[in-house]
């Protein structure tokens, strides 16, 4: 597998990102053909070289960076050759098999929307993290692609939260909650109200709303919420 970094990407950008990836190389947590670094090429190879790495990875030349303060799309639109949108066009042409990126949110999400696409029938992307609580980890989406959602985005990030959380956290029948103002089925906003009964009839194991100081408590393994 070869991870596409997004050099450029980050507040501390590039020497922060240089750093990682120094020590990630130097550890031997990942050899120099299983990354693919994206940024200005004369620049990543004096830091390495200056960290001690001998070997380098392959390199994609850029100097163009969307800023954390821009507009994604417009920014996508002025830099058709900013550090993200060459990351993701890596993956999209197979040079590289996943990306990893520290800028702007929007940016990324984005890039990713338009340079490789959503899964059949999902009709707006996900950000997924995994939190540690009592009972292990546990995952949350939306975590910022999507600050006001519909019903339908909330049911669909329910499915995809637990194809996650079984497949890479390994948990089978993940139960899967709807983070909301209190526990019993009618409570929370006409959105909140909807996607409830949306995931009652989902292909999941949906056990109901969860209130924000329960996350932690190892109630559920998928908590559905909206971006906000």
């Amino acid at each position: 597998m070869r991870i596409a970094v997004d050099v450029l990407g980050g507040d501390h950008a590039p020497d922060e990102i240089l750093k990682g990836v120094a020590e990630a190389l130097l550890s031997g947590e990942f050899a120099a053909d299983e990354l693919l670094l994206v940024g200005p090429e004369g620049v990543m190879k004096q830091q390495l070289e200056a960290a001690g790495v001998s070997e380098f990875p392959p390199m994609v030349h850029t100097e163009q960076v969307i800023e954390g303060h821009e507009k994604p799309v417009e920014g996508l639109r002025s830099k058709p050759e900013a550090s993200i949108v060459l990351c993701v066009g890596a993956v999209r042409e197979g040079k590289a098999d996943g990306l990893i990126a520290f800028g702007n949110t929007g940016a990324t999400v984005a890039a990713s929307t338009m340079g490789l696409g959503m899964l059949p029938g999902i009709r707006r992307p996900g950000i997924a993290i995994v939190l540690h609580g009592r009972k292990g980890p546990f995952t949350v989406l939306d975590a910022g692609a999507n600050p006001s959602p519909k019903p339908n985005h909330l049911f669909q990030y329910g499915l995809m939260g637990a194809s996650f959380a079984a497949d890479v956290l390994g948990i089978e029948e993940p139960r899967v909650a709807l983070l909301n103002i209190g526990g019993e089925a009618g409570k929370g906003s006409p959105v909140l109200k909807e996607a409830f009964a949306m995931l009652e009839q989902a292909p999941v194991r949906f056990t109901g709303n969860i209130e924000g100081n329960h996350l932690f408590f190892g109630e559920a393994d998928v908590v559905v919420a909206d971006g906000f």
